[in-house]
């Protein structure tokens, strides 16, 4: 399920996730949201933290019932057919979008919300969630559940330097791995904006954010800061769970005085065809990173 269809499912609030950072185009348009309720956990009611809690227990494999809440057996079918949360990604925190009493009962609720999650790499991912549940009883019992990957429409995005020599060779797991990819960037390579000199190189281009599948992901060496253009016939990609990488060889000469490493993307299908525009999300001026001043 895509945050669109999410977003006609939930009652009375558009449900949508944008992470933003700089860049030199104007903002993507972002999906219709609310102003939240709470922006962290801390300030939502009780019973939805726990219920929040539950639901990110179930995903992992639990029950829920450590936060004290029953799953109805449809609900707890609808998570196990649901979005999973990325293998090593924490809970960090949950932004409530929706909190109100359902069927005018006083003990029933309806919520909705996106839970935070991030990894040892600095990489981010959200769910989006929508939840009825009774608070008459304890367990607090759940009777209906929706889940679906919050995507970023502009996603974060680091990159690297490093030695052509010291990548593995070809077929190796690790150049299929988004995470191997950058804790080997990370020991062997230099963030793009550290002196380097001219040698072999491979940039290494991570997004930091999950992207969907039918989003459009570029990343290459252009002569201009501004614009769309850009060529690099040699760019490799590797999607891993919908975090995108890209590797970019070449030799680099310390003479050159107006090459960067751009960033291109475009947000798929989660937004309509009249939005989904491309835009510069990065820029890494080589001539800055060979330590080059004139």
């Amino acid at each position: 399920m895509n945050p669109r269809q999410l977003l006609l499912a939930a009652t009375a609030i558009a449900l949508g996730a944008c992470a933003p950072v700089a860049t030199i185009q104007p903002p993507v348009p972002e999906l219709a949201l609310p102003s939240p309720l709470a922006t962290s956990q801390i300030n939502m009611p009780v019973d939805a933290i726990r219920v929040a809690a539950a639901i990110v227990d179930h995903l992992q494999g639990g029950s829920g019932l450590a936060a004290g809440v029953l799953f109805s057996t449809s609900a707890g079918e609808a998570l196990d057919r649901s979005e999973a949360v990325p293998t090593g990604f924490d809970w960090r925190d949950t932004t409530l979008l929706q909190y109100a009493t359902r069927n005018t009962s006083t003990a029933g609720r309806i919520a909705a919300g996106r839970l935070e999650f991030a990894d040892t790499f600095g990489r981010r991912a959200a769910l989006l969630f929508t939840v009825e549940y009774v608070t008459a009883v304890e367990p607090i019992e759940v009777v209906n559940v929706q889940v679906a990957t919050a995507y970023a429409l502009e996603p974060a995005v680091t990159a690297y330097v490093m030695n052509a020599a010291d990548l593995p060779a070809t077929g190796s797991e690790t150049l299929r791995s988004h995470a191997g990819l950058l804790d080997l960037a990370a020991e062997h390579g230099q963030l793009l904006r550290e002196a380097v000199g001219e040698d072999d190189r491979m940039v290494l281009v991570f997004l930091l954010e999950q992207v969907s599948a039918s989003a459009d992901f570029l990343a290459g060496v252009s002569a201009n800061q501004f614009g769309l253009g850009l060529f690099s016939d040699e760019t490799r990609y590797i999607n891993s769970g919908g975090f995108r990488a890209a590797l970019i060889p070449g030799r680099f000469d310390p003479i050159e005085t107006s090459v960067f490493v751009k960033v291109l993307f475009r947000p798929g299908q989660e937004l309509d065809e009249t939005e989904r525009h491309p835009r510069v999300i990065g820029v890494f001026p080589l001539r800055q990173t060979l330590g080059k001043d004139g």
